[in-house]
């Protein structure tokens, strides 16, 4: 049975999905990376070889990552414009 939550304000709900997308990209990426690696530990490669691919595949899914985070990041500030200055006002609110 499906949870259903309660959001006081549109702007919480609105927050809430911000994290959910970004936990899931990142999820996502993570699994990618794994996956690579494991398809570099099995395939015949020598030591040397198998070594720098694996480097190599970390540097591009490290880089990858970092492109797809960008992008997230900027297309949720688009879609929610003004949702990081409220968000910082209501952190500095809390700590006050």
């Amino acid at each position: 049975m499906p949870e259903r939550r309660i959001y006081y304000s549109e702007e919480a709900r609105q927050i809430a999905q911000q994290r959910q997308m970004v936990q899931l990209t990142v999820a996502v990426l993570i699994a990618l990376m794994v996956g690579a690696t494991i398809a570099l530990l099995f395939a015949p490669q020598s030591g040397k070889k198998l070594r720098r691919q694996i480097a190599q595949a970390i540097d591009e899914g490290y880089q990858r990552g970092r492109e797809e985070t960008g992008d997230l990041i900027d297309r949720l500030e688009a879609e929610f414009p003004g949702v990081r200055r409220r968000v910082e006002e209501l952190i500095g609110r809390n700590r006050a």
